[in-house]
């Protein structure tokens, strides 16, 4: 008991670490030392540089002193129920962080938001974090250094305790909404990759939510006609969809 109690306080501390070292660099550090730099080049600083390149490091000392298990075992996943999840993903992550952030809007205490406008530069660099590097790092520090440390809790308290970190990171960088999505998305990317000892379909999956829930509303909510098409489907179609795949599947889906 103790063993386990000392690792989920050394996970912790770790996380908690990554977190404020980041943020003192982004918000105290980039901004006084280096005041005028291009929007491009700041937000690679804040997204990469700075938590990935430059923190994580540090943060790995502490992780480290936790012992890693491997679950010795490696099996593929089937291609049919890999899509089912990618519907459940795509239906649940999107409607629950669209409920909580219209329970916030009506209760006053967040404000609607818009997409905000890019040069073509930005909307690049944007898609290379969504869609590759973020997918990549995220999945090796949460569904790998993380969740193989939070074994001694058993399959399912791992799971839980490192899709809670995930959401905890979320609520830190993008707010309340999203906390609930990504602890969602946590759990069915942690239950994968502990079932198949497999790390690439977590980052297809990563991926995959990523493009639909936001990328393709960045290029198509600005446009009426994609507003009128899309809206529908992303925020009715697809979530009917992963609920009645969820009820009809759940038994077996990642068990």
């Amino acid at each position: 008991m103790k063993t386990k109690y000392n690792s989920a306080i050394l996970v912790s501390i770790s996380i908690f670490v990554w977190v404020l070292l980041s943020r003192v660099i982004i918000f105290g550090i980039i901004p006084n030392i280096i005041p005028r730099i291009s929007p491009i080049f700041e937000q690679i600083l804040r997204t990469i540089v700075a938590p990935y390149l430059i923190v994580l490091p540090v943060s790995y000392l502490i992780l480290r002193r936790v012992k890693f298990t491997d679950l010795n075992r490696s099996r593929s996943y089937p291609l049919k129920r890999l899509i089912q999840i990618i519907v459940i993903q795509s239906g649940f992550g999107i409607f629950i962080s669209f409920f909580f952030s219209s329970v916030l809007i009506l209760v006053g205490i967040q404000s609607v938001k818009s997409i905000p406008s890019m040069s073509v530069l930005e909307q690049w660099y944007t898609i290379f974090l969504l869609l590759i590097f973020n997918p990549i790092f995220e999945e090796i520090l949460f569904r790998r250094m993380v969740l193989n440390r939070l074994l001694e809790y058993g399959e399912r308290g791992a799971v839980l305790l490192s899709a809670a970190f995930f959401g905890l990171i979320h609520l830190i960088s993008q707010g309340l909404p999203q906390m609930f999505s990504t602890f969602v998305l946590g759990i069915i990317w942690a239950k994968l990759t502990l079932k198949t000892n497999r790390l690439r379909y977590a980052i297809i999956l990563h991926i995959l939510f990523n493009f639909w829930g936001f990328i393709l509303p960045m290029f198509l909510m600005d446009l009426e006609l994609g507003r009128i098409i899309f809206a529908p489907i992303w925020l009715i179609l697809v979530p009917i969809c992963a609920t009645y795949l969820f009820f009809k599947n759940r038994r077996h889906l990642l068990e």
